[in-house]
């Protein structure tokens, strides 16, 4: 079952599609430019932390390619899932800065 969150994350995400342009093509950094509601990537809270990788990874792989639509379309969603994995890989990178050394 979907929460009611992811519901309205998907719905950004959705917009979020619409909006990209080619300004934000795939990059290995991280695109702090465009956040979703909420996003706090300076949190110390580890909570939080996992909160934003289940999202991340949800919406990764929730993302469908268009139906009979041309090549823009497609060049967007790729862009647009390359910067869900750069940000997927940030929190990642920032859940092994919190956990205590093993």
């Amino acid at each position: 079952m979907v929460s009611s969150s992811c519901v309205h994350i998907v719905a950004a995400l959705r917009r979020l599609l619409g909006a990209v342009s080619s300004q934000f093509a795939y990059d290995a950094e991280p695109d702090d430019r465009v956040l979703l509601t909420g996003e706090e990537p300076g949190t110390e809270h580890l909570e939080d932390v996992e909160h934003w990788i289940a999202v991340y990874a949800e919406l990764i792989t929730g993302a469908r390619r268009p139906q009979g639509t041309g090549p823009e379309s497609e060049e967007r969603l790729e862009v647009e899932l390359g910067r869900l994995r750069d940000r997927l890989a940030f929190w990642l990178r920032r859940r092994s800065e919190l956990l205590p050394a093993r």
